[in-house]
């Protein structure tokens, strides 16, 4: 496929390599958000579409990635929680969220790694909804 969707969802190394369902249900909710969301009108000026990438995390990588990108002039931060923040480098249209999934998180997918899709579209969704609000978007 030549064009981009829209929504990406980008799990780190380290976590991919922890948890090995979780690039397909990545893909998985890649398809269903980018599909919400064009269903919700988030895409009607085709010159003026927000993109935004979603970079799952470990904590320490999250807070290496916040140290880095806080504070710079041309960036605006958006942060929606204590392990989700969004950056927009100003008159751009990509949003970079950073998600960090905590030690607490993981050992729940460990012990039951069946949680782990229904548990990221939650979390995912919620971030969505924030981004949506700011953006003066219809959540999903």
């Amino acid at each position: 496929m030549s064009d981009l969707l829209p929504i990406s969802i980008i799990p780190s190394d380290e976590l991919s390599k922890k948890f090995n369902l979780l690039a397909g249900a990545c893909n998985k909710l890649e398809a269903q958000f980018n599909f919400q969301t064009m269903t919700a009108g988030w895409y009607g000026d085709e010159e003026a579409i927000l993109i935004i990438r979603f970079l799952l995390e470990t904590p320490s990588d999250f807070s290496v990635y916040t140290e880095q990108n806080t504070g710079q002039s041309n960036t605006q931060s958006y942060p929606f929680a204590d392990d989700v923040i969004c950056y927009q480098v100003a008159d751009s249209l990509q949003l970079d969220c950073i998600v960090a999934l905590t030690e607490t998180e993981q050992e729940l997918l460990v012990i039951n790694n069946t949680l782990l899709f229904s548990y990221l579209s939650t979390k995912l969704q919620k971030a969505l909804n924030l981004i949506a609000k700011q953006k003066d978007l219809v959540e999903i």
